[in-house]
Parts: C-alpha cells; structure tokens; sequence
C-alpha cells in the first residue's frame, strides 16, 4: 500500500513530501490494535495529514450488539489519538463477501452483508466526523447513500 500511494502520488506530480506507512498484521480488529499500542505509537510518531483505518472483514457486519461492543468504540479512541496529534480520520469500508457470512444458523448474501457493512462504517463516521473510503457521491462524513 505505501509503494502504491507513492506511485500515485508520483503520476500527480505532487511536490510536497510523502510518507506512507501501514500497521496492517493480517485479521487484527481495531481493539487489537488500539490495545496492542503499536499503532498509537505510529500515530504520534510523525505530523499526518490522514490516518486510514480499517476493521477486520467481517466485524463490522456482526449483528449490531456486537459492532456497538467491538467496533464503534475503537474507531472513537483511535480517532480521539488521530484528532489529538491533528491528523484527520478516513475509515476504509471493507467489501462483503461473494457468499455473505454467517452467524450460526443464519444464510447470508454478498449483498446483505455489503449492507450491515456500510451501515456499520458510516455510523461510526458519522459518531466522529470521519471520512469513509471508498468515496461515492453520498458516502462522505457518514451519511446514507
């Protein structure tokens, strides 16, 4: 990802300096990183413009007792950090997947999944004045689409 946003940012011609870094071990949750620390760290550790986020795949479209328990409130404290050191938030909203998930009993679909998903980021942008990626027209500062 750091090599991708330099190669964009090299085709814009953009002058100003560039330093892209990524915490990414595969299937951390938010709450892992907030309590591992290594990220807070990170986000002290250099003036960012933005600091992108983004759940493990399927938290976020857990049944909504879970989300408001296990996401909302990390994505509240790593904001609170980001704020702080005067960076601004983007929350990278995951994809569902091909054959939706499942909870137990419960048969899922790509597309009921895609929409606890985006209900589960905007909610949470919208708690903190983030931004939630990929932008579509509708999707910014956490508003329905």
């Amino acid at each position: 990802m750091p090599a991708m946003i330099a190669k964009m940012a090299n085709v814009a011609n953009e002058d100003l300096p560039l330093l892209a870094v990524q915490e990414t071990p595969g299937g951390r949750t938010l709450q892992m990183h907030w309590e591992g620390g290594a990220v807070a760290k990170l986000i002290v550790s250099a003036k960012w413009d933005w600091v992108v986020l983004q759940e493990q795949s399927q938290l976020p479209a857990n049944p909504p007792d879970v989300v408001a328990f296990a996401f909302h409130p990390f994505v509240a404290k790593l904001h609170g950090k980001i704020k702080e050191n005067g960076a601004k938030t983007m929350l990278f909203l995951t994809w569902g997947y091909k054959q939706g998930d499942s909870f137990g009993d419960f048969v899922d679909s790509y597309a009921n999944m895609q929409s606890r998903l985006t209900q589960s980021y905007l909610e949470s942008a919208k708690a903190v004045s983030a931004e939630v990626a990929p932008g579509r027209p509708g999707l910014g500062r956490g508003t329905q689409a």
